[in-house]
């Protein structure tokens, strides 16, 4: 027995947005305000489309695979206005910034699936894999007037930038799940999983000289590569009985992590190891009620952007700046 289906989807999306605050801060001897206002307007052009093939090879054997690839097309304008005022509502600084973009790109989304139940009930043995893949190129400039009124007299910086940010990155998982019932009411699950990351980020700015963006800019300008392996296993024992699932287990995993300034010509390795819990109990007390206690660990790992130690000056205000020692963080969620 096979399906086979077939879905397209598109999106055109166009938002035009408005806002303003006033805020004050407080120092300690002192306070200041920020008069802020922006008018940010974006479109986004999208085509989705996604296979699947089902299939029982046998009354025991099941497979699943469905692919998928999205087309994106975008463009931002971001204009903002920016005032900073004393307490006595002097302004001593104004900005005024626009930011444009036009990106075009494509992202995969496949996964495979293949499950293998035995004759012993309950006993079962599953294989996935799943890839994600994405790529995409932006086109854009900056330019921004900043105007100091507290120095004497008062002066003006102006910024004029081109820019163009290539991104890509692929990651294929691994999962491979064996469960083994010990009772009626107890089964035993154990589950290894690999992961194989790549990113690739590359960032170049020119300045405006002579009427022409000639000038590169090395400080918001580099050329980022992040590899990223993970390995985890772990158990779990299942207890399962008409009003009482429980449910208890832990993970160990490895992950290693190579961050490639192909600029600099630098590289940081970071090889971390740790241990993810997890424990769930629910009670059903009727079929319309239930009550659900649940405690897991989790792990991300930082953006290729927050690795990448070059300047984002997109708002001169508040400049940010990679960070390539960033390690994975490390989360407990708990939901009753």
């Amino acid at each position: 027995k096979t399906k086979i289906g077939l879905n397209y989807s598109y999106y055109n999306t166009e938002l035009d947005a408005k806002s303003s605050s006033l805020s004050q801060y407080f120092l300690a001897d002192s306070s200041y305000f920020t008069d802020n206002s922006a008018n940010n307007y974006s479109t986004n052009e999208s085509h989705r489309i996604n296979l699947k093939l089902i299939t029982d090879i046998d009354s025991l054997t099941y497979l699943e695979i469905r692919p998928g690839i999205t087309l994106d097309r975008a463009t931002q304008d971001d204009n903002s206005f920016s005032s900073f005022l004393t307490e006595k509502s002097d302004t001593t600084l104004n900005t005024v910034i626009n930011n444009l973009n036009n990106s075009d790109g494509f992202s995969v989304n496949s996964s495979a699936k293949f499950r293998r139940k035995f004759k012993k009930e309950k006993r079962l043995l599953s294989i996935k894999y799943n890839l994600d893949m994405s790529d995409n190129e932006s086109n854009g400039s900056l330019k921004s007037t900043t105007t100091y009124y507290d120095s004497i007299p008062p002066y003006t910086d102006v910024i004029d930038q081109q820019k163009t940010n290539v991104n890509s990155s692929q990651k294929h998982t691994g999962i491979l799940t064996y469960t083994e019932p010990l009772s009626k009411k107890i089964k035993l699950e154990m589950e290894y999983e690999y992961e194989y990351g790549l990113s690739d980020l590359s960032i170049t700015s020119f300045n405006k000289i002579n009427g022409e963006y000639t000038e590169f800019v090395s400080d918001n300008s580099n050329i980022f590569k992040n590899i990223r392996q993970e390995n985890k296993a772990g158990a779990k024992l299942i207890y399962e009985s008409k009003k009482h699932t429980l449910q208890g287990g832990v993970r160990a995993r490895n992950i290693a992590i190579t961050n490639e300034n192909l600029i600099s010509d630098t590289m940081i390795f970071q090889n971390i190891n740790n241990l993810l819990p997890n424990f769930l109990y629910s009670f059903k007390p009727t079929r319309s009620k239930k009550i659900t206690f649940k405690y897991n660990t989790s792990s991300t790992q930082p953006s290729i952007t927050a690795l990448q130690p070059i300047q984002n000056i997109s708002d001169p205000n508040r400049i940010a700046i990679g960070n390539p020692d960033l390690v994975p963080d490390y989360r407990h969620t708990l939901d009753v």
